[in-house]
């Protein structure tokens, strides 16, 4: 396999993240989603909510059990991983290229995606096939 350079190597990668060195007065930063499309074109995607760093597990990439409203928090970044996720099938079922601007369009549409490619019936396809057939085949064929 060929790539044309590094750079364009796709990855899209999604995870939690925080900025730590970013911390506010009350001892808080933002909790994202970084969405990244390759090694040079990345996003991060609010959550909404801020947490103390302390609160932050780095090796697992997610918020601790002791963090005032887990429950609330765990819910939203499951709600938005499973959302990008759903957003990279779709885009690779597709053929499309998940880009940031894609992706961040779709987050914004909040729609819902057919996962599965179309599968087939193979009675339908049976039938149909007969069907079609029917005037170019001889009563003996039958």
């Amino acid at each position: 396999m060929q790539y044309e350079s590094n750079t364009d190597f796709t990855i899209a990668k999604y995870t939690p993240y925080i900025k730590p060195r970013y911390v506010t007065r009350e001892g808080t930063t933002v909790l994202y989603v970084r969405y990244n499309y390759n090694r040079t074109k990345r996003t991060l995607i609010s959550t909404g909510y801020s947490i103390k760093p302390e609160h932050w597990d780095s090796k697992k990439r997610w918020i601790k059990r002791a963090c005032p409203n887990y429950d609330e928090i765990d819910a939203c970044l499951i709600r938005i991983t499973s959302k990008l996720g759903e957003i990279l099938t779709y885009a690779k079922i597709n053929g499309i290229s998940p880009t940031v601007d894609f992706v961040l369009l779709e987050l914004k549409k909040n729609r819902e995606y057919e996962l599965r490619p179309n599968r087939v019936d193979i009675f339908d396809a049976l039938e149909r096939y007969i069907t079609e057939k029917a005037p170019v085949v001889s009563l003996q064929t039958k």
